[in-house]
């Protein structure tokens, strides 16, 4: 375990960007919308028991024995200018797209917008109906309960059993379609107290749903897989220096509004276009189509303090642009999926 103080901003990620280095210590501009400072990597974005506790260090012990590989792909691509494997691009991208701050916020926020969704879904009761409806008219499963009574009378002849079930099979059907409302009454007060229940704990079931993702590293190679999926290239500022948001990697989807790289969220919310600032003046870009028009540094930035939750770091500590990113900073309004998206599932 590395500490209680934990990163999910990783500071490999954050060093070069640092305007100075004073004895192994790196020092970077930070800059949230009402003030800027300039500290050491080691508190910025940090939080006590992020990822995992004293009792369960398992997602923390995984992630920083994942730091030392991850380190070493960024360090790579810095020091020769040219991409590794895209294997190793696929990594980098799915280890830091989920681990930071503002993945963890969304599904928070996502949580109790998916559970009133289904809620409502629920108070419908037109799949309940459905399933009811499906029951009632199931001849295999009406039968078998027919089949059930019939035992009740020990053997009989074949035409007294085929009397018995005809009488039987409308009375169960009968019975059904009489105990609707109070089936439907029983549903919807199960369905109320579940809800409720869920709705309470939304944000405790983000937290651990984070810690899972490190806990159970199956589903980091499923996310890198997804990566794989991109094209990738090194791409130099074209004017301002990149800066480095919070939220790490910045994705644009198929109607080019930013996105956090979650993933696709269904098949009409699709990310284009991805991307992680690495230097002030290198960023790694992927794309579903290589041909994609590639947004220049100016736009990446504003991506970047759009989805960040509190602050960006630069190499600069003060200029024009910058102050314009800082009134940017958290206005993404649908970073994973949005409400009417959700309801639509």
């Amino acid at each position: 375990m590395s500490g209680r103080k934990q990163h999910y901003l990783p500071q490999f990620l954050q060093r070069p960007f640092s305007h100075r280095v004073v004895k192994n210590n790196y020092y970077v501009h930070v800059h949230e919308q009402r003030s800027n400072y300039s500290p050491s990597t080691t508190g910025v974005g940090a939080i006590r028991d992020f990822y995992s506790t004293t009792e369960d260090t398992r997602a923390d012990d995984n992630i920083t024995a994942t730091e030392s590989v991850l380190g070493e792909i960024l360090d790579r691509v810095l020091r020769t200018k040219t991409l590794p494997l895209g294997s190793d691009v696929a990594l980098l991208f799915s280890a830091l797209s989920i681990r930071t701050l503002k993945m963890r916020n969304a599904m928070k926020e996502l949580a109790p917008v998916m559970i009133n969704t289904l809620r409502k879904k629920a108070a419908e009761q037109a799949w309940a109906l459905e399933a009811l409806d499906k029951q009632i008219n199931d001849v295999a499963w009406i039968d078998a309960q027919v089949d059930e009574q019939l035992r009740e009378h020990g053997k009989v002849d074949r035409n007294r059993r085929a009397a018995m079930k005809a009488l039987i099979r409308p009375k169960i059907m009968r019975e059904l379609e009489d105990s609707k409302p109070r089936i439907l009454a029983d549903f919807n007060a199960l369905s109320h107290y579940v809800f409720d229940r869920l709705e309470s704990q939304a944000a405790t079931f983000a937290n651990e749903a984070l810690s899972r993702v490190f806990t159970d590293t199956s589903g980091l190679e499923k996310r890198s897989s997804f990566f794989g999926e991109f094209t990738y290239t090194l791409a130099e500022r074209t004017q301002e220096s990149f800066v480095l948001g919070d939220c790490a990697v910045v994705a644009l989807d198929n109607q080019s509004r930013p996105r956090v790289a979650l993933g696709n969220v269904d098949k009409d919310v699709v990310l284009d276009q991805i991307f992680l600032p690495i230097s002030p003046d290198l960023l790694i870009q992927g794309a579903r189509d290589p041909g994609a028009t590639s947004p220049g540094s100016a736009q990446i930035n504003r991506l970047s303090a759009m989805l960040s939750n509190h602050f960006f770091i630069s190499l600069e500590e003060s200029t024009p642009h910058l102050e314009e990113l800082k009134n940017l900073i958290g206005t993404a309004t649908a970073p994973i999926v949005s409400s009417e998206e959700l309801a639509g599932f």
